[in-house]
């Protein structure tokens, strides 16, 4: 999932690995000033960033999903279990 989420931000030109760190933690707000300030960018803009950074990746998790389960309307269910079972 992260591999494709990187081929989409290279594509596009953007920052991944500034960004991926975001995906999961790295919420304090000087972490997200010292990264805006590293790419010249405001804390807002990287924050709204990240927050579609995260959108994105929620998209390609559940689409993942979708390609183990015959039914779409089980999607929710794998994706409750697999949470679970991880421990999240």
């Amino acid at each position: 999932m992260l591999a494709r989420l990187r081929r989409e931000y290279e594509r596009q030109g953007k920052p991944f690995d500034a960004l991926k760190v975001f995906l999961v933690g790295g919420r304090g707000e000087e972490r997200f000033a010292d990264v805006a300030a590293q790419l010249g960018t405001t804390t807002g803009a990287l924050k709204t960033a990240t927050h579609r950074m995260r959108r994105r990746y929620w998209e390609i998790f559940r689409d993942e999903i979708a390609q183990t389960v015959s039914d779409p309307g089980e999607i929710d269910d794998e994706i409750r279990h697999l949470l679970a079972v991880m421990g999240g």
